[in-house]
C-alpha cells in the first residue's frame, strides 16, 4: 500500500517539473580551437625525439600550428565565446588578450 502511494508520489512530482533540455553541443570554433592546442603541445612535444634532419620542419609545423591557435582564440574572443560559459567580458579579456 504505502509502496504504491509512494511511487504515485514520484510521478506527480516527475510531472510537475519542466523537461530535460538536451545538452548544447560544443559551437565549432571552440571544438577546432581544442584540437588546434592539443596539436600544438603534440608537435611541441615532438622536438624533443626527431631527427636531426626534420628539426627545420617541425619548427616550421609548431609555428604554423601556434600562429593558428592565435587566430582562433582572436575569432573566439570577437565572437565573446567561452569555454567555461557565459562570463562578463573582463573575465575573457584578462584570460585571452587581443594583439
Amino acid at each position: 500500500m504505502w509502496r504504491q502511494e509512494l511511487i504515485e508520489w514520484f510521478r506527480e512530482i516527475r510531472s510537475r517539473m519542466p523537461p530535460a533540455s538536451p545538452p548544447t553541443p560544443d559551437p565549432p570554433l571552440l571544438k577546432e580551437l581544442w584540437q588546434a592546442h592539443e596539436q600544438f603541445r603534440c608537435l611541441e612535444n615532438q622536438i624533443n625525439h626527431v631527427d636531426p634532419d626534420m628539426v627545420e620542419y617541425l619548427v616550421f609545423r609548431i609555428n604554423a600550428a601556434e600562429r593558428l591557435c592565435a587566430t582562433l582564440w582572436q575569432t573566439a574572443r570577437r565572437e565573446n565565446l567561452a569555454a567555461w560559459g557565459d562570463l562578463p567580458n573582463e573575465v575573457c579579456r584578462s584570460v585571452v588578450p587581443l594583439n
